[in-house]
C-alpha cells in the first residue's frame, strides 16, 4: 500500500478482502495506491494496479475576525460589522453572534464573509463575541472563537455651566469666568464663547474645566 502524505498501519484481512488504517501526515491530498503484481491468485496471476484513491485532508479550523467596529459610538443608530472567516464556512447564523448591551439584526452573507447590524441598548461597553464551533468548513472543522471586540457607547450629551461670573461688574478691568462641563470634552475654544457688550481673552483649560477673561465694552 503506497500512501502519499500519510502512512498505513493495523493491516489485516485474508482471501479477497483486506483493510488498513491510514494516518495523515498533514494538510493536503492523501493518495493511496496498490501497484501491479503485489499479490497473486491461486493460479499465480499477479494483480492489476488499483485505481488511485485521493482523500483531501484538512485539520485546520477556520478562524473568524470581527471587523469594522467603531472604538466609540455616540448615538442610537445601528452600526454594521463584518465577520471575516479564514475560509468558507456553513452553519453561521445571527444567533451565533453574542452581543453584550445590544442586539444583532439584518444578518447576511455566505462563504467566508458575513455582516450584521448592531443596535446599542444603553450607555456602557458593547461587547461582541463569536464562540468556537458555531460554523464548519468543508472538512467539518469547527471555527476557533473570535477575539472579543468592545465598543464604548455613550449617547449622553455633556452639559456646560458658566461659573464665577459676578452679578455686577463695576470697573473696566476683566473678570475671570469658569466654564465647567459635566465630563471631559475636546474642541472647545475661545471663539465658542459669545459675549454681549464685552469680549473674551486669555482662554485656557482642558478636560472638563476651562476659563477666560471677560472684558466689558461699556
Amino acid at each position: 500500500i503506497s500512501v502519499g502524505n500519510g502512512s498505513a498501519s493495523n493491516f489485516s484481512g485474508s482471501g479477497d478482502t483486506y483493510s488498513a488504517d491510514i494516518t495523515p501526515d498533514g494538510n493536503g491530498d492523501i493518495t493511496i495506491d496498490v501497484a501491479v503484481n503485489v499479490a497473486q491468485d491461486g493460479a499465480g496471476n499477479g494483480n492489476t494496479a488499483a485505481t488511485q484513491v485521493s482523500v483531501s485532508y484538512d485539520a485546520t479550523p477556520p478562524t473568524v475576525a470581527i471587523q469594522n467596529a467603531p472604538a466609540t459610538k455616540n448615538n442610537t443608530t445601528a452600526f454594521s460589522l463584518t465577520f471575516q472567516f479564514s475560509e468558507s464556512v456553513t452553519g453561521f447564523a445571527v444567533g451565533d453572534i453574542s452581543v453584550g448591551n445590544g442586539s444583532a439584526s439584518n444578518f447576511s452573507g455566505s462563504g467566508d464573509t458575513y455582516s450584521a447590524d448592531i443596535i446599542p441598548n444603553g450607555n456602557g461597553d458593547i461587547t461582541l463575541d463569536v464562540a468556537a464551533n458555531v460554523a464548519q468548513d468543508g472538512a467539518g472543522n469547527g471555527n476557533t472563537a473570535a477575539t472579543q471586540v468592545s465598543v464604548t457607547y455613550d449617547a449622553t450629551t455633556p452639559t456646560v455651566a458658566i461659573q464665577n461670573a459676578p452679578a455686577i461688574a463695576n470697573g473696566n478691568s476683566a473678570f475671570i469666568v469658569t466654564f465647567k462641563f459635566s465630563e471631559s470634552v475636546t474642541g472647545f475654544a475661545v471663539g465658542d464663547i459669545s459675549v454681549g457688550n464685552g469680549s473674551a481673552s486669555n482662554f485656557s483649560g482642558s478636560g472638563d474645566t476651562y476659563s477666560a477673561d471677560i472684558t466689558p465694552d461699556g
